[in-house]
């Protein structure tokens, strides 16, 4: 995938997820994005295990919590992991369809 194929998908994304929008995204021209497919029921797993070592007020626990809670209703079973660094060096980690044509769910906790 390349810069404006993704900044197409996140633009669409963004009016879904206040968060995401308020978040002063970017992706760089000279991204190095990066997609892979991924398992739901691997994810599920990871992330309920993560939930148990996450403090209960903690706001890295409520992302877990939505991120599981997001998987748990997803009716897939196989989605695409899509990430690319900023021109700051941050990490920005997606979940999309399994064909990569729309971006479903930002983990935010990897910003």
């Amino acid at each position: 995938m390349d810069a404006p194929k993704l900044r197409e998908l996140l633009s669409a994304y963004s009016t879904n997820d206040p968060d995401f929008q308020k978040s002063n995204w970017h992706v760089p021209d000279d991204a190095a994005i990066e997609c892979g497919t991924v398992s739901r029921e691997s994810l599920l797993h990871t992330y309920r295990r993560r939930l148990k070592r996450t403090g209960e007020n903690h706001t890295l626990h409520t992302k877990t919590e939505n991120l599981v809670a997001f998987l748990q209703d997803y009716p897939e079973e196989e989605l695409t992991m899509v990430d690319y660094y900023t021109s700051e060096g941050e990490m920005r980690l997606f979940l999309a369809n399994y064909e990569c044509s729309r971006i479903l769910f930002w983990m935010s906790m990897f910003k």
